[in-house]
């Protein structure tokens, strides 16, 4: 079976479809398409609390081509998921039902713990049991952080901070403050130091950046030579010389330094930067939903809920 998932990002909006095959009975999830554009909502809701008319068409065209794909690949079931942005839009209502009537596309807004929760799908098979984790998601308006024992998740909470958000200074100091205080009480229920896990689209890059990933965790020493190595460079060396694309050029020094923080407070000493996203937890819950309702070899569903 063929799954889609899109996710309308503060920084970007993505679609992945990934195609599912049972391999000795256990599902194994193929990405066969993967396509991303940077609309920057964020900007417009971090300023001025909405998503201004002349975004919400360009979103509308986006998602209108994302179908046409969608139905080219003849995928079972797909499910759109806004994060941050969205959440904080005070027209988030009105575009959601414009964008229903427009395209019969329903768009579900994600609340943090919902966030954070899908995520969780993404990275539990590298839960290992024995081992304390700190896991940490930054985004364009949100940052996902969770505590692990081994895989049992101890808590996990969603702040208002992210990489758009303090490009645009809009991350504000009690929100930081709320994240240090909080990592700081977690950590008392650990016996041992965690290991980081950091996901999302900046930290991707500065692990192909510092040749680092899962196999070669990620040292905070490596981490902060890295940020230094690219703060080294103008925004157009970034583009030009380290082959970033322009909107990531302008986000990943704040998306690090977000990283580096959270997992300093956690005392990390290294980090693993896996391959994974929340599309991929969206698709593994898509999954989960078609097995539970047995539609694996049924009639397609489209836009599941999470509820």
């Amino acid at each position: 079976m063929k799954l889609a998932a899109i996710d309308i990002g503060s920084n970007a909006t993505r679609l992945q479809v990934s195609h599912v095959s049972l391999v000795g009975g256990e599902p194994k999830f193929k990405r066969v398409e993967y396509l991303r554009f940077p609309l920057r909502l964020g900007c417009d809701v971090f300023k001025q609390q909405h998503i201004s008319a002349e975004n919400e068409q360009r979103l509308l065209q986006l998602l209108k081509a994302f179908k046409i794909l969608i139905d080219l690949y003849g995928v079972d079931s797909y499910m759109l998921c806004a994060t941050s942005a969205f959440r904080d839009a005070g027209n988030k209502h009105e575009i959601v039902r414009r964008t229903q009537e427009a395209l019969n596309m329903a768009i579900y807004i994600v609340e943090g713990e919902e966030e954070a929760l899908l995520i969780h799908k993404a990275i539990r098979h590298l839960l290992v049991a024995n081992n304390n984790y700190l896991h940490v998601d930054v985004g364009g308006g949100s940052t996902e952080v969770s505590m692990y024992k081994g895989p049992d998740k101890i808590a996990s909470r969603s702040f208002d901070l992210g990489a758009i958000r303090m490009l645009e200074h809009y991350d504000a100091i009690s929100t930081w403050e709320a994240m240090y205080a909080w990592i700081s009480t977690q950590k008392q229920h650990l016996t041992d130091t965690p290991i980081g896990i950091a996901t999302g689209g900046n930290i991707r890059k500065l692990a192909q950046l510092a040749k680092r990933g899962v196999k070669k965790p990620l040292s905070l020493k490596r981490l902060e030579a890295i940020k230094a190595h690219i703060a080294s460079h103008s925004l157009t060396a970034r583009i030009n010389t380290l082959d970033l694309n322009p909107d990531r050029a302008e986000v990943i020094l704040p998306a690090i330094e977000i990283y580096g923080a959270a997992m300093r407070c956690g005392g990390v000493e290294k980090i693993l930067v896996p391959d994974v996203s929340l599309r991929d937890g969206i698709i593994q819950a898509l999954y989960e939903r078609a097995v539970h309702d047995g539609v694996l070899k049924g009639t397609p569903v489209r836009r599941l809920s999470l509820s």
